[in-house]
């Protein structure tokens, strides 16, 4: 077995400070209860950090530069001596990405002019929204920005880089780090783990909390890893940003077309952060043939109740590999009175505080013969997914109808989409009459509001069966049907 303590999301809270030595000492304890849980928890290998070392700083300090290192310090002071206690000081065997909190809004905001008022621009919203704008805007100032200094702005994580430099130090490793590039990649377990650090924050900053991983750094990775020639018996990503944030629906989430995309260049496992509770489930691509990656969720080892959701506490994961990389087990730990973590009492929907889940092969067999049936499948699959990429829903999912979806998991996600996009909610509460993730979920239970039977989408937020929903997204929905309902007079 292999073991990985998975940390995330270590900004302080201002209000609710938490010290390095009260954080280590707690962590140790909890380590040193690891062999007596049921099941046992190997004690770990190795250690991923995905993102949000600091809290950062404020807009318009003058000091912040200053207040920054000193953040990074306490950092670097918590992780060396946590490496040094639990991995022998071996730092090659600790893995970090950057999260939304490591962006120096003012680096940021240092890079930009103000748009005249008398500058027209077409279609404004949309090229805000658009991925590659440099147009930034401000609510609180009611202005407009316009990034102007690239290289400049592309320094907004220079104090974070400083920061990674500095704690591997000298180190030798098979993938020198690199800043700028959007990823790094680290082997672990004597050569047989590759993981593929991916940078989320393209385009985030001051005024743009999104989150977005750059495809062509997902691209340079697949391909220096097949440079590399080695077969990994598991391969990991790691980004900072949550999948999805139901139910308020904020940008602040990853695209699931790059999940999509690091599937099918067969990632079985990916670790991210960001969301501030812990959540496993899996997701599935066809490209062509079924490709499947568990992903996990570490909640926020360090922040306050604030800045926590409701009924969730700081946490931190212990993500076990088996021997044949065939299964992990997730163990989810919570802190309690007095500052101690035990097993998680079920706030995030894990009510054992342990997820055991089945990994994908690493490699797939050539060669095969597919049958007519499936090759048909196939093409009309990716044919759906062409032309909903394209912006002709209704054209994929007639597609989808003619397509087995029954064993295509991918497939069915694909025709939710289009259904949601031509607002066919009929259709959405059909095919996610059995959800089998937490997203699948609420979006029955959005399509069953949209269809006015508030009453059954109430029943599907409490059912006791199926994939379950973190407390407090089950409070946010059951108390937006509620007002739903009475509004309805009902």
């Amino acid at each position: 077995m292999y073991s990985i303590l998975h940390l995330s999301d270590l900004h302080r809270s201002a209000a609710e400070p938490i010290s390095n030595e009260s954080l280590i000492a707690a962590l140790l304890a909890d380590n040193d209860r690891f062999p007596m849980e049921t099941p046992p928890i190997r004690q770990p290998d190795a250690m991923v950090v995905s993102g949000d070392m600091v809290a950062g700083v404020r807009l318009g300090d003058s000091n912040f530069e200053s207040v920054l290192k000193g953040q990074y310090e306490v950092a670097h002071e918590f992780l060396a001596e946590l490496t040094d206690r639990l991995l022998d000081g071996d730092r090659s065997r600790v893995v970090m990405v950057p999260g939304n909190h490591d962006c120096c809004w003012n680096t940021a905001f240092g890079a930009m002019v103000t748009v005249p008022d008398e500058e027209e621009i077409d279609d404004l919203i949309g090229e805000l929204e658009s991925w590659s704008t440099d147009l930034r805007w401000s609510w609180d100032k009611r202005k407009l920005y316009r990034v102007s200094d690239i290289e400049a702005y592309s320094r907004r994580l220079e104090s974070y880089w400083d920061f990674v430099e500095g704690f591997y130090g000298s180190d030798t490793r098979q993938f020198p780090l690199q800043r700028n590039k959007g990823y790094n990649l680290y082997e672990l377990d004597k050569g047989r783990i590759l993981i593929a650090g991916f940078e989320s924050v393209q385009g985030n900053d001051c005024f743009s909390y999104k989150g977005g991983i750059d495809p062509t750094a997902i691209a340079n990775a697949a391909l220096e890893i097949r440079d590399e020639g080695a077969r990994y018996s598991l391969r990991i990503a790691v980004w900072h940003h949550g999948l999805h944030s139901e139910p308020s629906y904020r940008s602040d989430y990853v695209s699931m077309n790059s999940i999509y995309d690091l599937i099918g260049h067969r990632f079985q496992l990916g670790l991210h952060g960001h969301q501030h509770y812990a959540e496993i489930g899996s997701h599935y691509v066809r490209v062509p043939n079924d490709l499947e990656m568990a992903v996990v969720s570490a909640g926020s080892l360090c922040a306050g109740s604030r800045e926590l959701p409701w009924g969730i506490n700081r946490q931190y994961n212990v993500v076990v590999v088996s021997d044949d990389y065939s299964e992990i087990e997730v163990h989810v730990r919570e802190m309690t009175r007095g500052n101690h973590f035990v097993a998680s009492s079920g706030a995030s929907g894990i009510a054992s505080g342990m997820v055991r889940m089945r990994l994908a092969q690493s490699t797939v067999s050539d060669g095969v013969e597919a049958d007519m049936d499936q090759d048909r499948n196939n093409t009309l699959i990716l044919e759906a997914e062409r032309e909903l990429r394209s912006g002709r829903p209704e054209a994929a999912l007639s597609l989808l109808e003619a397509a087995d979806r029954k064993e295509v998991a991918y497939a069915r996600s694909l025709a939710v989409e289009a259904a949601e996009k031509l607002e066919q909610w009929e259709k959405v509460a059909t095919l996610l009459e059995r959800p089998v993730n937490a997203g699948e979920r609420v979006k029955l239970v959005e399509a069953l509001v949209q269809l006015g039977r508030t009453e059954e989408a109430m029943e599907a937020v409490g059912r006791p069966d199926g994939p379950a929903l973190a407390r407090h997204v089950r409070r946010e929905l059951e108390q937006r049907i509620a007002r739903l309902r009475a509004i309805q007079g009902k």
